[in-house]
């Protein structure tokens, strides 16, 4: 393995074309910061918890197609803490190798409530979820719904939050958490941004800040 990073990830940007918000706007719509109960943290290898029960993955062994992952079935970022924490839809991301770490890459407009919160935090998480109807409407709920109209996005979403031994949010109803800690983060240089991109994603909104997290933890339902 070289010194320098060894990328083996998979970067996309998805439109998803559907009625509902597409991958872009999925990832822009803000976040709450919600006040939750304390929590019983996980447990190290396996937890009962919501459907199902959480086993610990090691990175090398997880089993995923990662472009489809992000632009299709989408995840849910989430960072905070158990006093306050913000879940937000995002279909943007990269998952693989940097620096001969096991890395999540995923990208924050700076005009989000989501960015401050990633600057503040050391840790974020990437949820995935199961493919049904309940699950697919709690994204698109997190994704078009913010702080300024609901005070609580995770419970309206009808989702519940629970915490890792580390502190940092996980959501019961997913199937994939994927725990990070967070080890560069950098704004795109518009200067360098293609033009076509520049000017369909970046005319009336800030800038995405690039947040590469190490993954600590990985569980699976």
């Amino acid at each position: 393995m070289t010194i320098c990073a060894t990328l083996v990830a998979l970067s996309f940007l998805a439109s998803c074309g559907r009625s509902h918000k597409t991958g872009a706007e999925v990832e822009q719509g803000d976040s709450t910061a919600v006040e939750t109960a304390e929590a019983a943290p996980a447990a190290e290898a396996t937890e009962a918890t919501g459907e199902g029960t959480w086993t610990k993955v090691d990175p090398m062994e997880l089993e995923m197609m990662p472009i489809k992952s992000f632009a299709e079935d989408w995840k849910a970022l989430c960072v905070g803490t158990s006093k306050s924490m913000n879940a937000m839809t995002i279909s943007w991301g990269t998952i693989g190798q940097l620096w001969n770490k096991n890395v999540v890459i995923v990208y924050v407009s700076s005009d989000r409530y989501t960015k401050r919160m990633m600057d503040e935090n050391k840790y974020f998480t990437v949820m995935g979820f199961p493919d049904n109807k309940e699950c697919r409407e709690a994204l698109v709920y997190l994704g078009s719904h913010s702080k300024k109209e609901v005070s609580n996005k995770i419970e309206e979403a009808k989702l519940t939050a629970e915490f890792t031994e580390l502190g940092n949010p996980i959501i019961s109803e997913g199937n994939l958490a994927i725990e990070c800690k967070k080890i560069y983060d950098a704004p795109f240089d518009l200067d360098k941004v293609p033009s076509d991109v520049r000017e369909k994603f970046y005319s009336a909104i800030g800038v995405h800040t690039m947040y590469v997290g190490e993954i600590v933890n990985i569980w699976k339902k």
